[in-house]
Order: structure tokens, then sequence, then C-alpha cells
């Protein structure tokens, strides 16, 4: 069986359990960086649901806005008729822990799927408040015994491995051109999209030549 396939059937065991976990007065909660399979989790999943859907992304400033208020009419006025909620890179929204839980206590019925790539900042924003109401998963990129093969092939690809990781994508792209370039991207989303915005950073050039210089010391005390 290829790493496809073994991904595919890891997000499927996981797929199973988020459907189980869809309940009314309930939040599901994934976690985990950029590009590790929580978009086609979340379709995944959708496909599977027998009932209209919801889809709103924390990236979006007008639903950003909007779900930030912690009123109760205004976050009416968003989900509408609607009891199947998703809402995809929910760290972006300001207070989201208390505002879904201000919707799950006085929305009758209503169910959440909520994604996000700031795990870490998503988890201390909704932990607190939605103790006893929330699920929780976490995606990381592929693990050894999902790439799979031999002792023989697991010591001739280490290099490559120890070089450009176990994100899905980058694993599955054949030449080291493409493996650069996806990576590229991934780094940009989870420093300049993530990090940065945790803190606020004012001068963000700093954070990347710290990154930069902790690459060099790898193996060496710093």
């Amino acid at each position: 069986m290829d790493v496809q396939n073994r991904h595919n059937l890891i997000l499927r065991y996981i797929e199973n359990s988020v459907l189980e976990h869809i309940q009314p007065q309930k939040v599901v909660v994934v976690y985990g960086p950029r590009r590790v399979g929580k978009t086609t989790l979340i379709n995944q999943v959708a496909a599977k649901l027998n009932e209209p859907i919801l889809w709103l992304n924390g990236e979006d400033l007008s639903i950003r806005d909007e779900l930030s208020s912690l009123t109760l009419d205004k976050l009416k006025a968003v989900i509408g008729d609607h009891r199947m909620v998703i809402i995809d890179e929910a760290q972006n929204i300001d207070q989201i822990g208390l505002n879904l839980k201000i919707m799950v206590d006085q929305i009758e019925g209503i169910k959440f799927l909520v994604t996000g790539s700031s795990s870490f900042e998503l988890a201390n924003q909704v932990g607190e408040p939605l103790v006893g109401r929330q699920w929780s998963y976490k995606l990381y990129p592929l693990a050894q015994l999902e790439l799979g093969g031999s002792e023989f092939e697991i010591k001739q690809k280490l290099e490559t491995r120890l070089v450009y990781g176990s994100y899905p994508e980058v694993v599955l792209a054949t030449g080291s051109d493409d493996k650069k370039r996806i990576l590229d991207g991934i780094i940009d989303g989870a420093l300049f999209k993530d990090v940065f915005i945790l803190e606020g950073l004012k001068k963000p050039h700093k954070l990347v030549a710290l990154a930069k210089l902790l690459t060099m010391q790898i193996g060496y005390q710093v």
C-alpha cells in the first residue's frame, strides 16, 4: 500500500470518529498546522452529513467581525436557520471560544465543526469556555509508520525525510524542486500568518533571522 492510500486510511478513521461526535450542543475541534489534511478531512465529513451546512471562514473579515461580537442576536443572524456549522481557520476570530459557548448554550440543536491552523492559539481560546461541550482532534504530518517501507528503504530515504519532513503534500511530490516550493508555501503560512499574528510582532524580520539561526544550530548547543 502506498503512502497516499495509508494517509487516506488514517483520515477515514478520524472521519468516522468525528462523525460520531457531531451532536447537538457540541463543538468538534480539529487542531493542526497548515497543509496536514484538515480541509480534506472536513470535506469528507461534510459529504456524509445529510443536512444543510453553513460554511464560514475565519479569514473572511466580515465573518470575523460578526462571529466575535459576543452578542446573541448578531450570532443568530449569522447562523440563520442552519443547525450544522463548519468554521475554518477559527483562530482568527476574536474570543471564538466564548462566542461558540453562547451559541451552543442558546441555539437549540446547533452543531459545530471547527478547524484551526494555529492549534495552540485555538486551544487557548476554546479550551476553558467549552469545557464539557467539545471533542478535540489533532492532525500531524505523516508518521514514520504511515510512510512505511522496509528497514532498508527507510535507511535509504532517511536523509531525504530529514531534509524535507513529512507533510503529506511534500512526501507525495516527486522532485526536490516541487518539495522546496511546497515547503516555502508552508513556511509562509505557518511563520508569517500564524506565529506573527499571535504576538502581534512589529519586527517580523527578527523572527525570520532567529529561525534561520536555529536551523544552523541543529545538533549543537544553543
